[in-house]
């Protein structure tokens, strides 16, 4: 074994794109892929691209061809996604290939640039989008064996990760079924309503929207008495995530302060996401609230819990979808809310219903937090993996 760079084990290339204004450059037959491609990968190999390039349009920019077997990496935004091609193929300037020489297999190669994504990412230089140049990349070193033995490393290496990936897949199919598990629990709580009375939305709970920035003011991230709630801080998981906070000044709020959300309110996106929704934690009481969400303030008639699980049923959602404007930004309006319908038991039956859906998400959580580790367990084994692998005894 002998330590060498990159570039004594490959020849670097550069890519380019073709002029986007000129069509005879594209929907040709050259396979051609940008770093968002590369993101997208989750297997070793691809010959697929989603965009292709013409011979002309080759011929007229900086991308280059390069052959099969060779390794394609993304060199900013971001540096690290990696694919060997598996068929002749081009890339955009935010890639680089990697034609292996005589001296490496290009599986070998393959693992180390996986195995280096975060020195090559320490090596990368660049305010907004930090790049990795040829120089860089090129002094980049790996241990070098002879071919048999990179060969024999590689069949180790794919050996291991294919039972890997396909754990990984399993969990990730487990983390679907208990997903699907608590929808269908919690429709069927909703369904098995006995004695219960339809209502519309505005029978039981006032509905009030929030309020846009005035013209010219702006969120500080500096904390103040007055946050600001957006559709971007929702959770997905029924509250707000408060570490993404921003806040208002004394004179901002001033001009908005009627527009507030309190402790207790259901809240639901109503712009762009639309049907994200939630109950206000208590530290955020009278915070204001975005014009691309609205509040609900349950009345006596429905718990506010209740409320809220009832806006992640199918019901709540498809009735939403259909009272959806579609326009450049879809827009459910808050007139449409008061018309959907629910069918709604008396108080009692539903703090039962509520107690029986706060212990089931309670569970589903455990469930998927306790996948969620299992996954990425195995992934830091997988880089484990990668640091023996390329450890000075990998053949020992």
């Amino acid at each position: 074994m002998k330590i060498v760079s990159l570039s004594e084990v490959s020849e670097i290339v550069n890519g380019g794109t073709p002029k986007t204004e000129v069509p005879e450059y594209w929907d040709g037959n050259i396979l051609w892929i940008t770093p968002k491609d590369l993101g997208k990968i989750t297997t070793k190999k691809t010959s697929t691209t989603q965009r292709m390039i013409t011979s002309e349009g080759l011929a007229n920019s900086s991308a280059k061809l390069i052959p099969k077997d060779s390794v394609i990496m993304s060199t900013r935004a971001p540096i690290g996604h990696i694919v060997i091609n598996d068929k002749p193929m081009s890339f955009n300037q935010g890639c680089k290939g990697l034609i292996p020489k005589s001296n490496i297999d290009v599986n070998y190669l393959y693992y180390f640039l996986k195995f280096s994504k975060q020195k090559l990412n320490d090596l990368g230089t660049g305010t907004t989008f930090p790049e990795l140049s040829n120089k860089a990349l090129s002094s980049v070193t790996l241990p070098l064996y002879s071919i048999d033995e990179q060969r024999q490393i590689v069949a180790k290496l794919d050996a291991a990760f294919e039972k890997i990936n396909q754990a990984i897949e399993l969990g990730k199919r487990g983390q679907l079924y208990v997903r699907a598990f608590y929808k269908s629990k919690l429709e069927s709580i909703f369904l098995d309503q006995n004695e219960s009375k339809e209502f519309l939305i505005q029978d039981v709970c006032t509905i009030k929207g929030g309020k846009r920035l005035p013209k010219g003011s702006n969120l500080i991230k500096t904390k103040t008495a007055w946050p600001y709630i957006r559709v971007s801080d929702f959770d997905h998981k029924g509250g707000v995530d408060q570490n993404k906070i921003q806040y208002l000044d004394e004179s901002t709020q001033k001009l908005i302060e009627r527009y507030i959300i309190t402790d207790g309110d259901v809240f639901l996106s109503i712009a762009g996401s639309i049907g994200i929704t939630g109950i206000v934690p208590a530290e955020l009481n009278g915070a204001n609230l975005t014009e691309n969400a609205c509040r609900l303030i349950p009345n006596q008639k429905i718990d506010k819990e209740y409320l809220y699980y009832f806006t992640l049923t199918k019901s709540f959602l498809e009735q939403a979808a259909g009272a959806t404007r579609q326009t450049a930004q879809p827009k459910l309006a808050l007139i449409r809310i008061k018309n959907i319908r629910l069918q709604l038991p008396d108080l009692n039956t539903q703090a039962v219903s509520v107690t029986k859906l706060k212990k089931l998400s309670t569970s589903v959580e455990s469930l998927e937090l306790h996948m969620v580790k299992k996954i990425d367990y195995l992934r830091d084994l997988k880089q484990s993996m990668l640091n023996d692998a390329f450890s000075e005894n990998a053949v020992k």
